[in-house]
């Protein structure tokens, strides 16, 4: 049985009344971490666009989830969902992204390499699209869909056989490369 990839964790912005700088519902905020925290190496600031620390990352998910992540390359879109709770804790969603790092693995690794074993013209359907490598696919259906690149190749390549479900199918083994999964950072 495949992992299900993790899209969204439910946590909160602890500590917001020790700092000045605040975030609504709807707002980005942005992980921070130093490297050298004198009180906490494993600390996780949130800030908000004006980079003023919001508060702290819960200790338990930082820890536990974020922290391994960064240092795999990963990065975070977090976006406060709610007002604070009576404790003043802010809470966000964070949405795992494919980073700068995973992108370059991704461009040293075999062309397209999720398309091994679908065939070669497939791997041409996509490259006549511009998209060469797994990161490349991630990022296209991410910011359209599995349709818009399905009559994006129809398009560019009337001949070709490349189903809904076989595109679905591959976005989804590159994603398995690069991107988490509920059995690796635990249950939420």
């Amino acid at each position: 049985m495949q992992e299900k990839e993790v899209k969204t964790i439910e946590t909160a912005i602890v500590e917001t009344d020790k700092f000045l700088g605040t975030a609504k519902v709807g707002d980005d905020v942005h992980i921070y971490r130093r490297l050298a925290d004198r009180y906490d190496e494993t600390a996780i600031a949130m800030l908000n666009n004006e980079d003023e620390v919001v508060g702290y990352l819960n200790r338990e998910v930082a820890e536990d989830t974020i922290l391994p992540y960064l240092k795999r390359g990963l990065r975070f879109q977090c976006v406060v969902t709610d007002k604070p709770d009576e404790d003043g804790e802010l809470p966000i969603e964070i949405h795992f992204r494919l980073s700068e790092r995973a992108e370059q693995m991704s461009r040293e690794a075999d062309p397209i390499s999720s398309v091994s074993g679908v065939g070669s013209v497939s791997e041409e359907n996509f490259k006549a699209i511009g998209i060469y490598t797994d990161a490349e696919l991630i990022r296209r259906v991410e910011s359209s869909s599995v349709q818009a690149i399905r009559e994006e190749i129809k398009q560019n390549c009337p001949n070709s056989r490349l189903s809904l479900r076989q595109i679905g199918k591959i976005y989804d083994n590159a994603k398995a490369k690069y991107l988490p999964t509920s059995g690796e950072v635990g249950a939420f």
